[in-house]
């Protein structure tokens, strides 16, 4: 709280009352038992401390309440001659917002980019494919997502493969495949009675996760890198892309480092028409075996009353989850969610 006192005669003032315009102005601060050195102004409690205007004549003595103890002798502020010592402050205080600017500018850039990479735009959709046949989900920005029947020359394979591809197929391998380790052997994107698994098997691995390219640059190299993969190294293992013995330069680590910048997704099995086989479970095969009774599904008759060792997937009814980046532009049908983006 302030209190203002009446206005002293400035004894410094000319005949006309007229003060030199280069006159300093200040206000000082003083302890407030000690007067303004000028009359009228009545001296206060230990409590106050006193602002005094002019160095010629303290016009407006003001009184601001503070603790007595906290009080200290100073000079507030100073006005009139010091425009060196203005010039130097408003130069500082330019250079520190500039700084400030800057400095909220990067913080705002660094998080936007933080949350580009951890904001993800998630689809969701259902539908059904039959034995043989193909189901397909354009995916924006020329991309499409497939689901194709596996391709084999013997009848006693069925199931389908999940495949990302270009709207013109670029040829195998697809984004998809190049995104899913291991190579050349069993892998969830594949659901089918192929590498030792029955129809019962292939339903009981549910759901699937599965990685994919959508870059069109880290596509095409790694196609090439595969391809030059399986050349060099037809003997890859199942386990070779967690080799720590592979070299830096080697293409197997390269097309590791590309999966990491692949997005995500999820094919849930909602219901499925099945022939069980006939043979016993393969030993890693076990657990997804007994988790078959967990996946909906409708037991059929083999054609003509003949039976197989692997069975046969008649039909799946299935949900589809892909996660896309936060700035993929998706198709307006598949009405993305902005989500987390899955670890």
């Amino acid at each position: 709280m302030k209190r203002t006192f009446g206005r002293q005669r400035d004894l410094s003032d000319d005949a006309s009352g007229s003060r030199p315009a280069s006159e300093p102005q200040m206000q000082v601060l003083l302890p407030a038992n000690q007067g303004c050195r000028r009359r009228g102004v009545p001296a206060e409690r230990k409590s106050n401390r006193r602002i005094c205007g002019t160095v010629s004549s303290y016009r407006n003595c003001s009184v601001v309440r503070m603790p007595g103890r906290q009080f200290r002798e100073r000079m507030v502020r100073m006005k009139g001659n010091g425009s060196a010592m203005s010039e130097s402050r408003l130069s500082s205080r330019r250079r520190e917002c500039v700084l400030f600017g800057v400095i909220v500018f990067a913080s705002a850039f660094a998080h936007a980019g933080t949350l580009s990479k951890t904001t993800c735009q998630r689809v969701t959709t259902e539908g059904r494919v039959n034995a043989g046949r193909e189901w397909n989900l354009p995916l924006g920005e020329d991309w499409i997502f497939r689901i194709l029947p596996v391709s084999s020359s013997s009848s006693e394979y069925s199931g389908w493969d999940l495949v990302v591809d270009r709207q013109q197929p670029a040829g195998f391998p697809d984004a998809l495949l190049l995104a899913t380790l291991p190579y050349n052997s069993i892998n969830e994107r594949e659901i089918g009675t192929t590498f030792g698994l029955r129809a019962q098997d292939a339903i009981g691995w549910n759901p699937r996760s599965f990685r994919f390219l959508l870059n069109s640059a880290d596509f095409r190299e790694a196609q090439q890198l595969f391809r030059s993969l399986m050349t060099t190294a037809a003997h890859a293992s199942a386990h070779a892309a967690h080799d720590p013995a592979a070299p830096p330069d080697h293409p197997l680590s390269r097309l590791v480092e590309l999966r990491q910048r692949a997005a995500s997704g999820e094919l849930r099995i909602l219901d499925a028409a099945i022939v069980p086989g006939v043979a016993d479970p393969a030993p890693y095969a076990q657990a997804w075996a007994l988790a078959a009774s967990r996946t909906p599904h409708q037991i059929e008759a083999a054609p003509a009353g003949t039976s197989s060792p692997r069975g046969m997937l008649n039909w799946m009814r299935f949900s589809l989850t892909l996660w896309f980046p936060a700035r993929w532009r998706i198709p307006s049908d598949l009405h993305p969610v902005r989500t987390a983006c899955p670890e």
